[in-house]
């Protein structure tokens, strides 16, 4: 008779996440002390700058 081998994914799954323990803390001191910021695009208003970007986006 063959032996069953059993494997265990241990990416958080099976054992604890220590990532979760961390997060928290982290995420109410960012909260407090960092002030929230305005997400700013850039969007480019001439042609020059367009097909700049374009270019640089495109050989990508």
């Amino acid at each position: 008779m063959k032996k069953l081998k059993v494997g265990f994914d241990l990416d958080g799954v099976v054992l604890y996440n220590p990532a979760r323990i961390v997060r928290a803390p982290v995420v109410r001191f960012k909260h407090i002390f960092l002030p929230k910021k305005e997400k700013v695009f850039y969007v480019p208003s001439t042609p020059p700058e367009k097909n700049f970007l374009w270019h640089i986006f495109s050989s990508l």
